[in-house]
């Protein structure tokens, strides 16, 4: 059976589930999901000791095919009677070179796109990683839970996109951390984002972000890498 050897640029929630996807080699966007485009279990993303793939790690996946989906045309449909393995062939993390420059995140500066624009105009990747000086992450009440939303610049244009990155999420919803109220908090230092495009919810595909890295996680993995 084929693999796929990715680092690691999202492992965020997906309707309950989780959906981990990052970049070859070549710089080729690669999502893993069950048949259907299905979200994947915890147990589908592990490895023989039940850990789970971190941002900037390396990691071998078996799959059985290729499923594109007019939505999200770099899915790859695992092979589930394999376990997933910690790469010992690092991917070197230099995110500047696969970061990319556009006027739009998604051809516009919403939220969402209409799931029947994505029908009619084929998108050539649903995920695309982008540089932000600082972001202002805002805490919300939405459909009865809390929301985690980041507002941010990228080239001149202000967007607000909601966050599911977990590790991220987790903080703003601990109840005994320095984020507890709701409001706007403001973090500078410099962020690489993971930008997806989500599942179709009553007409529409919202704009995620998928991963929240730090500049200062990044330059801590090339130093490591090197030495």
């Amino acid at each position: 059976m084929p693999s796929k050897k990715i680092i690691c640029l999202a492992n965020s929630k997906k309707l309950g589930n989780r959906c981990v996807a990052g970049i070859d080699s070549e710089g080729n966007w690669i999502r893993f999901v069950n048949a259907g485009g299905d979200a994947l279990d915890r147990r589908d993303i592990s490895n023989e000791l039940g850990k789970q793939p971190r941002v900037l790690e390396t990691w071998d996946v078996m799959v059985k095919s290729q499923e594109p989906l007019y939505f999200q045309p770099e899915n790859w449909v695992i092979d589930a009677r394999y376990y997933w393995e910690r790469s010992n062939d690092e991917i070197y993390p230099d995110l500047d070179d696969f970061c990319q420059d556009t006027d739009y995140i998604f051809v516009n500066t919403s939220d969402r796109l209409l799931a029947t624009y994505l029908e009619q105009n084929p998108i050539k990747s649903s995920l695309m990683l982008i540089f932000v000086d600082s972001i202002t992450f805002q805490k919300t009440w939405s459909n009865n839970h809390i929301q985690v939303r980041a507002k941010f610049w990228y080239n001149n244009n202000l967007y607000n996109l909601a966050v599911t990155d977990t590790e991220w999420e987790n903080l703003f919803k601990d109840r005994t951390g320095d984020y507890w109220d709701f409001g706007d908090y403001f973090f500078d230092g410099g962020y690489y984002l993971t930008v997806g495009l989500g599942t179709e919810y009553q007409g529409y595909h919202y704009k995620l972000v998928v991963a929240v890295i730090p500049l200062d996680k990044v330059e801590e993995a090339q130093v490591s890498y090197l030495f």
